[in-house]
């Protein structure tokens, strides 16, 4: 009661003014002792309420206050329970990625003494598997926004290079095939996140244009890598769609069993890459896709 006093000094030197303004009325214009007592009473109850008005929202302002900071509290503590659970199922993942890269070179090693045939067709699963196993612990990593892109110049063909040699055994099998000049041209980027990137876009073309043709060529002057095959194509009402999570147009029964991922993992490497990219197709004909790096790109000497 003594602190909210304090906090209404100013209402109460108000009121002992006005009462003692009346006073001095009465005494110097000498006014009747009713009207004196009447004036006197209604002061005490107008301030009388606005005291207890003053009190009452007060005591509810506090109680107010007292929620909201407990709410903030629950808020956060819900929130860091939820990032250890996080970390923790990220963790889990983690481990078992790195563990399931044993079986899958062991496996490889294996199919060495196999039939060209068979050894030919395991070879491709597996590679199918790594990529999927690939594909999580890439939206492992691009889901943690802690996790630092580490920039620096590289060369456009040291990226795509690899993933030819990868990619060879499937390209011969699948009689596709590639156009490519090796592009010294170097880029600024984070190699590993960009080799996802254009990883993901050539396998997609290996499984919708297999048995046709693949180009992979770059424009300096508009730092832009660009992918493109003569395969089926996509349909124009599937187009504003190949960059959500999970979608996956219908291909026919051979790829039927497309996850949907790999395009979504693409939009959001370039998103945290900053390097825009796009996609035309038209059904029937094929499809394009361009990776647009930083323009402070800049051509080998």
């Amino acid at each position: 009661m003594k602190d909210f006093l304090k906090r209404q000094s100013v209402t109460l030197i108000t009121m002992t003014f006005t009462v003692l303004v009346i006073l001095l009325a009465v005494i110097l214009f000498d006014l009747d002792a009713m009207v004196a007592r009447f004036l006197l009473l209604f002061l005490s109850f107008f301030y009388g309420i606005i005291l207890l008005l003053s009190y009452w929202l007060e005591d509810r302002q506090v109680d107010y206050r007292k929620l909201y900071h407990d709410s903030q509290a629950k808020a956060e503590a819900d929130r860091v329970q939820a990032d250890l659970v996080k970390q923790e199922q990220q963790g889990y993942f983690l481990t078992w990625l790195h563990q399931i890269k044993t079986p899958i070179a062991a496996a490889k090693l294996l199919i060495q003494d196999l039939e060209p045939k068979t050894k030919d067709d395991l070879e491709a699963q597996l590679l199918a598997i790594e990529n999927y196993t690939t594909m999580v612990l890439t939206y492992l990593k691009v889901s943690n926004e802690q996790k630092n892109l580490q920039i620096k110049a590289v060369s456009l063909d040291a990226l795509i290079a690899p993933l030819l040699k990868k990619y060879r055994r499937i390209f011969i099998n699948s009689h596709t095939r590639l156009h490519y000049q090796a592009i010294p041209d170097q880029v600024m980027t984070d190699p590993t996140a960009s080799e996802i990137m254009i990883e993901q876009v050539l396998n997609n073309a290996l499984k919708y244009a297999s048995g046709r043709e693949i180009w992979i060529t770059y424009q300096a002057d508009q730092a832009c890598l660009t992918i493109r095959d003569n395969g089926r194509g996509i349909k124009a009402s599937d187009l504003p769609k190949v960059f959500d999570q999970g979608y996956s147009a219908f291909m026919g029964k051979s790829l039927r069993r497309s996850t949907g991922i790999g395009l979504f993992l693409v939009k959001q490497l370039a998103d945290r890459l900053d390097q825009p990219v796009d996609l035309e197709s038209t059904w029937g004909q094929g499809t394009t896709v361009r990776i647009y790096f930083h323009q402070d790109a800049f051509s080998a000497s």
